[in-house]
């Protein structure tokens, strides 16, 4: 054999040996790995650890995934169910819940959490809630589930399984009806409804509080006064009262300000001024002034900020640099930036959005701050965000971070794995012309980042792959499984190890 036939045949064999793997028994083995991962997926422990790896796959958004989601609906384990049902949405192309397999379930509660959950995720819409209230021979308790995005916007054409519920013993589905109703222009339903706070019923402040948030989901404005009834029964908890006080902000209910004000101003604990102060924050936008003067007095840091902030919000000026100050506060304060991180992905303007999102990054650089266990989960939090909202200008923003040597091993660990998290096709190209890190997990995690968004791995890569999936490195079954479900498609596996993962 020439020296050009020996390099061929040569050739042929490493080929061959990468793509199939013959004789290896590290690929065997991280094969049966990536297989045990998925069966797991599929079985119900009592730490709920399957409901961490079923969020990773559906996160994937991968269509090769539908035998698995679609064995999950077959389920009779409702949460699993759910998944099942919420993965196929997420990877149809329509971005849809699929009625007709909600229709085959028989069991009217799963129908209900399903449409429930898919309206959460925005994978439910008019359209189909439309569809839902005119399907014949689902129960009533289903379509109204369904139909509070009808009820919103005034489409809801027929009422008669409002109707039915109201007769109903069951006082959740009687007082949900009550309240769709009274939206709906049915005035004389208000003075049963207003007979719920005087109710015996030991679930009372339950289905009280469910109806509040129905309230603030659905923008149903015409029941402000029914939640000012309720903040103002004696016996309600200071919990359903707040929240009954948020309904009346929300909607520029003069009562609900004087009442706020009133009770604020009676506070004489931090614990107490703090949930109110939270209250204002989340309701400034809405309220209109009236919220803020009373927390811009305060010298307690965290009050005095949010006043700040309320005060931006009301007047639309100066937003980001008072958000901003929130991200800053030392020690951070974890409700307000779960509000900050609400903010910047679903309200604020794209300009003040990308600056809270980069603070909020940024903040885990000052090594003065404490708390930096949380200060990293936000800014893992606010990568993702970053990324999803702004594909564009993700890169730019940051890539200087990253190639900063002076930026810690945990701050890159943290941008990676919100790059990991995020949906956008973009994401890989954040790190693109960057050298590897050094460290071992942030290592791991690039490498996971770049398989994901298919760009060729050398052997090598390929192989510091399969450790991570063994469990070489970050321990982490989220990533695992990711990573598993990565290597068997860059092995052309995933077929048999999902008819090996079904079978058992």
């Amino acid at each position: 054999m020439n020296h050009v036939g020996w390099v061929a045949t040569a050739a042929l064999l490493v080929f061959t040996s990468l793509a199939h793997g013959a004789g290896d028994p590290d690929r065997n083995a991280t094969t049966s790995t990536a297989t045990y991962l998925l069966r797991s997926s599929l079985q119900v422990y009592p730490d709920g650890r399957q409901i961490r790896l079923l969020r990773a796959l559906r996160q994937l958004h991968d269509p090769d995934l539908t035998p698995l989601f679609s064995e999950l609906v077959q389920s009779r384990h409702p949460a699993m169910k759910i998944h099942g049902m919420l993965g196929l949405a997420e990877i149809d192309p329509s971005n849809r819940l699929d009625l007709v397999r909600v229709a085959a379930i028989n069991e009217p509660a799963i129908q209900a959490q399903i449409l429930s959950t898919a309206l959460e995720y925005k994978l439910f819409d008019k359209k189909q809630a439309a569809e839902v209230v005119d399907w014949p021979g689902v129960e009533g308790s289903v379509k109204l589930m369904a139909c509070g995005p009808l009820v919103e916007d005034g489409s809801l054409k027929r009422t008669d399984f409002l109707e039915e519920a109201i007769k109903s013993d069951n006082l959740a589905r009687k007082s949900l009806a009550q309240v769709y109703m009274v939206q709906l222009g049915h005035e004389q339903v208000l003075k049963d409804l207003e007979t719920l706070s005087q109710s015996t019923d030991s679930h009372r402040d339950d289905i009280q509080e469910i109806l509040l948030l129905t309230v603030v989901r659905y923008n149903l404005k015409k029941l402000s006064g029914w939640a000012q009834q309720v903040a103002e029964s004696p016996d309600v908890s200071m919990r359903l009262r707040l929240l009954a006080v948020k309904v009346g902000l929300r909607f520029g209910n003069p009562k609900a300000m004087a009442m706020w004000q009133k009770m604020y101003a009676a506070s004489t604990d931090l614990a107490a001024k703090t949930r109110l102060a939270l209250l204002a924050l989340r309701e400034a936008r809405f309220a209109g002034p009236g919220l803020a003067e009373p927390l811009m007095k305060e010298e307690v840091p965290l009050l005095h900020r949010i006043g700040v902030a309320c005060q931006a919000l009301t007047t639309q000026q100066n937003i980001a640099e008072s958000v901003v100050a929130l991200v800053d506060l030392n020690p951070p304060h974890a409700v307000v930036n779960s509000w900050v991180l609400h903010y910047a992905e679903d309200e604020a303007t794209d300009d003040d959005a990308r600056a809270i999102l980069l603070a909020l990054v940024l903040a885990y650089k000052d090594e003065r701050r404490e708390n930096p266990a949380q200060l990293l989960d936000d800014a893992t939090s606010a990568v993702q965000i970053l990324s999803d909202r702004f594909p564009d200008d993700a890169r730019k923003l940051l890539q200087p971070i990253l190639s900063d040597d002076a930026a810690s091993d945990n701050l890159v660990t943290g941008i990676l794995l919100g790059l990991i998290r995020s949906t956008s096709a973009k994401a890989h190209d954040v790190i693109l012309g960057l050298k590897p890190p050094e460290q071992n997990t942030a290592r791991q995690l690039a490498l996971l980042l770049k398989a994901k968004h298919n760009h060729p791995l050398t052997r090598n890569e390929l192989d510091d792959l399969a450790l991570l999936v063994r469990g070489g490195g970050v321990q982490d079954d989220s990533i695992r499984i990711q990573a598993a479900w990565t290597y068997l498609k860059l092995t052309h596996q995933t077929d048999t190890a999902l008819a090996q993962a079904l079978a058992q």
